[in-house]
């Protein structure tokens, strides 16, 4: 499928998500003092076109040829990054705000798609349990993809995937290559430096022995 066609319909899902959320999706804690402000809101349209996103993204077709003597840009990289998070923070963040939709609802007996508050309750420590289930999954979509040597959303959108320089990607191999790509988000700085030095070759890229590759759409005629 064409990637400019997965990009455009992929902004169209993320504005519908956010028109049919109205833009007010999430779940929040804040306490300072004795002061507390807790919120929750989703909606089941919002879930509904999230589902449908989520089987679009897996059974979309991903034919592609490689170009294994180019590698992956900084900001091309980059721009993948951006619009993964952006599909696993849509997909996600409606349904784990459901657990605390439905410990409101047992509290106060009156079920809702939305909740705030100026105080704050033992159960709110499912905001914790929400937090790690989002982070859980961020791991989890990457590491899936780099398993596979399957380009996510955001790679076939921008024309790469990642591949193991000897040809056979491993668990190990998927793990580490994750936990790096996390270390090289929190020291963002040097990460961009080092790769500007090596030429596209980041320090997740050589510390997991793989690579980032350019590929290009294989038309239906050359098949």
């Amino acid at each position: 499928m064409n990637r400019f066609l997965i990009f455009i319909i992929t902004i169209a899902f993320f504005f519908g998500i956010a028109s049919f959320s109205g833009g007010h999706v999430g779940i929040s804690s804040q306490c300072i003092s004795d002061s507390c402000f807790v919120m929750a809101s989703t909606s089941y349209l919002s879930i509904i076109l999230r589902l449908i996103f989520v089987v679009f993204v897996l059974k979309f077709p991903k034919s592609f040829r490689e170009d294994t003597e180019n590698r992956a840009g900084f900001w091309r990289r980059f721009g993948a990054l951006i619009i993964d998070f952006t599909f696993v923070f849509s997909v996600l963040i409606p349904i784990i705000v459901l657990p605390a939709i439905f410990t409101e609802f047992i509290h106060t007996g009156s079920f809702a798609w939305w909740f705030q508050r100026d105080y704050a309750r033992s159960s709110d420590n499912i905001i914790i349990l929400s937090s790690i289930i989002l982070f859980i999954g961020q791991i989890y979509y990457f590491y899936r993809y780099t398993l596979l040597t399957k380009p996510t959303l955001g790679q076939y959108t921008l024309g790469y995937r990642i591949i193991s320089t000897d040809g056979n990607m491993t668990a190990s191999m998927a793990r580490k290559r994750v936990g790096l790509s996390i270390l090289g988000m929190w020291f963002w700085p040097i990460s961009v430096i080092h790769g500007l030095i090596k030429k596209r070759v980041f320090w997740w890229d050589s510390g997991s022995g793989s690579i980032a590759v350019l590929t290009s759409r294989v038309n239906k005629s050359s098949q």
